[in-house]
């Protein structure tokens, strides 16, 4: 499994990256305990208004070519 620790300007980055929206859209479609708090909407839209304030983190973990959890942070 491999971790990969993304913060500031390139978490932003990774958000806009396609085949990281497509992984996490696709681990959110397996996940019956995902929630409304861990969608691309809800994710994008804190770490806009709080932008000034917090430096964004997010923390994927991908095995066998997909994705197997991803914390925002």
């Amino acid at each position: 499994m491999t971790i990969r620790i993304t913060a500031d300007k390139d978490a932003v980055e990774v958000l806009r990256d396609p085949a990281f929206r497509c992984a996490w859209q696709t681990l959110q479609e397996r996940c019956p305990w995902t929630t409304v708090f861990n969608s691309p909407a809800f994710i994008e839209t804190w770490y806009e208004i709080y932008k000034d304030q917090y430096c964004p983190v997010i923390v994927s973990a991908c095995g066998a070519g997909e994705m197997a959890g991803v914390l925002f942070l």
